[in-house]
């Protein structure tokens, strides 16, 4: 039977009958262009940005067709053409409905024979000429090439021309911070929210461990479904911190802490996030912001205007950057030199392990692997390197490991992580890969493969968002990541339940009386970091400023004396946030200062005695003024200019 050719069609062009309007951004899909690269699951040749665009047709056969596409988009201007081929069934009924895109879907076709093969092939060929022809000027003539420079980065909303959005709320980012806002704003405070991000299909790149005591307190708050993004949970978690500093301990002593650890399906999150966002009718804008673009936001007296990169305006009262700095929109306060905490990760496949399949591995400061002043790995997790006894001293790493029972066709799957906890400058990712790997051949663990690599850096500490700017900062934007442990997800998620309802009440207002963005934004930079939210921060700063100068064997012996606290102290401390289980051992001076005294009659006389002396050195003003009763109100003196003369008075703020 004669093979149809493929169907050719084009989205409705409402401004110009020409196929390629001028000012039009080009793309062309497709695994069988040359010189194309992987977007997604795409590979992608720009068109545009080629100076000679070629397409192989000889290689346009049946077998290389197979789920094939070439799509051609006009982004700025409003048409959208598709050439799809795809060997299989006829569909039972053709249905001409458009997707997400506004793009006409793809369709089947029955198998060819030889002859028609050819005939596929050939007419493949002819139409991609054609449409390449119609791009670099040979049938058409296309825009100067100036026009073409800048590069399509995500999928977008939609191919008509730059539209323009009204919202309540404009968030900007689509973290779990970010996604988590939006969906309060919509679903518990019936506000119109857009929610801009170019990554909105991609899933989020890190895993992320909590306790299972604040992931429970969290989901009593939010109502979200928490508990069902889960991926594992263990009931115990284990520290080896024994070894030299820690008189009566050995480097096998393990301290086990009744605690349940879990690990979050970040997969099953990321959709629960999506599907809550569409079920509250969020706009989603699959795009981004640049702002250091002078025009991407202006601000008027009532709401403010924000630009995106492929034309978009979005008109909100409220904007929230939730980006991790990625947007440019929120600015500091003071100087930002934040640690870093890195980390690499590998899941894997293993023979065997000597862990507890019930018990996470929570933190193995042991040393006993590097048997010599200097070892050179043979590369097993990336290139040789070698590691030196001295550098394993000072610039200290510890083993994270999660057990997942057994593995496919048998041996036992276990994800491992050789983390850097806080240091400044950052620690090399090769040097983390080393010592992993010398690790496990010391635990005479084997790797079988390596199904998943992880590279974590994580700023810590420095300086917080400036509260006299419009624009409301969450999330990593806001440094609500652990000054002193790295710990992001749960803080992030309870910061978010503060700042939604103080944005819903000055919206509420606003039905009342005029609006004021100003007004706003201070009250939400007032839920976000109210006085003892600061004051506990900065005692978490000292803590990072501490242990990145500490050697290993100082490190094992503040830790030894960290987990033999009291519960509610040391998961106080390493919860750090108003809202979950144990902050309310340190949410005043006092208790701080409480905290500091028990933790200094634990440790050994070496960490007493460097403890004291950091505290003299670098802990300044920030560390005083969090564990004794002065300097607390001229210490923030910018919350006034954000428009709070105190508590309960609000005034607009002078931007």
């Amino acid at each position: 039977m004669p093979v149809p050719v493929p169907w050719l069609t084009t989205a409705p062009v409402e401004s110009s009958g020409k196929l390629f309007s001028d000012g039009a951004r080009i793309m062309c899909m497709t695994h069988m262009c040359q010189g194309a690269k992987m977007q997604g699951s795409h590979k992608v040749l720009d068109l545009a940005t080629c100076a000679a665009p070629t397409f192989r047709a000889r290689k346009c056969s049946a077998s290389s067709l197979t789920s094939a596409r070439v799509e051609v988009r006009v982004v700025e201007s409003g048409p959208c053409l598709w050439l799809c081929g795809r060997w299989g069934r006829p569909p039972a009924e053709t249905k001409a409905s458009t997707d997400s895109l506004g793009c006409l879907p793809s369709a089947s076709y029955p198998k060819p024979s030889g002859q028609a093969k050819r005939t596929w092939s050939a007419a493949m060929a002819i139409i991609a000429a054609l449409l390449i022809c119609d791009v670099i000027g040979v049938v058409q003539r296309a825009p100067e090439a100036s026009r073409f420079r800048t590069p399509v980065r995500s999928r977008v909303v939609n191919m008509k021309q730059a539209e323009a959005v009204d919202a309540d709320v404009l968030v900007v980012g689509a973290g779990p911070a970010g996604t988590m806002l939006a969906w309060q704003m919509a679903e518990k405070f019936n506000a119109k929210v857009a929610l801009v991000d170019p990554k909105l299909d991609d899933p989020w790149p890190n895993n992320y461990g909590v306790w299972m005591h604040e992931w429970e307190a969290l989901e009593k708050e939010l109502g979200f479904g928490l508990n069902e993004c889960l991926g594992y949970t263990w009931p115990f978690t284990e520290c080896y911190l024994g070894g030299e500093g820690n008189p009566g301990t050995t480097s096998g002593t393990c301290t086990r802490i009744a605690k349940a650890y879990a690990r979050v399906d970040r997969e099953k999150l990321k959709d629960r996030a999506m599907a809550g966002l569409e079920k509250a009718q969020v706009r989603l804008l699959r795009t981004r912001v640049d702002g250091s673009e002078p025009s991407a936001v202006s601000h008027g007296p009532s709401a403010s205007t924000v630009r995106c990169v492929d034309g978009t305006e979005v008109r909100a009262k409220v904007i929230v950057d939730a980006s991790n700095g990625m947007a440019g929109l929120s600015t500091k306060a003071g100087e930002d030199n934040p640690g870093f905490q890195i980390a690499y990760g590998a899941m894997c496949d293993v023979d065997s392990h000597p862990f507890k399949e019930d018990t996470m591995l929570f933190m193995d400061y042991r040393t006993d692997w590097m048997t010599a002043p200097s070892v050179t790995t043979t590369g097993e997790f990336g290139p040789a390197r070698t590691v030196t006894a001295e550098a394993v001293e000072n610039e200290p790493t510890f083993l994270y490991a999660m057990p997942f029972g057994e593995a496919e066709g048998g041996g036992r799957k276990i994800f491992f992580e050789e983390t850097s906890l806080v240091a400044r400058p950052p620690m090399d990712f090769d040097e983390c890969k080393a010592r992993l790997e010398l690790r496990l051949k010391h635990l005479g663990i084997k790797v079988r493969s390596v199904e998943e690599e992880e590279f974590c850096y994580i700023p810590m500490g420095g300086a917080l968002p400036s509260t006299n700017q419009r624009v409301v900062a969450i999330g990593a934007s806001a440094g609500t990541v652990h000054a002193a442990t790295g710990y992001m997800m749960c803080r992030m998620l309870a910061s978010t339940l503060a700042v939604s309802k103080a944005i819903a009440s000055e919206l509420d207002v606003a039905t009342a009386q005029s609006f004021s963005p100003e007004r706003a934004a201070a009250a939400a930079y007032a839920a976000l970091l109210p006085l003892e939210n600061r004051l506990q921060r900065d005692f978490c700063v000292f803590g990072g400023e501490y242990l990145m100068r500490q050697s290993v064997t100082g490190l094992r012996g503040f830790f030894s004396g960290f987990f033999d606290l009291p519960d509610e102290q040391w998961t106080g401390f390493l919860a750090g946030w108003p809202g979950l289980p144990g902050n309310d051992a340190h949410d005043s001076w006092e208790k701080r200062l409480v905290f500091g005294i028990n933790l200094w009659i634990r440790v050994p006389f070496a960490v007493k005695l460097s403890l004291a002396v950091s505290a003299m050195q670098f802990g300044g003003i920030g560390f005083f003024r969090s564990v004794l009763p002065i300097l607390h109100e001229s210490a923030f003196q910018e919350l006034p200019m954000a428009g709070l003369r105190s508590e309960g008075e609000r005034v607009p703020a002078q931007l």
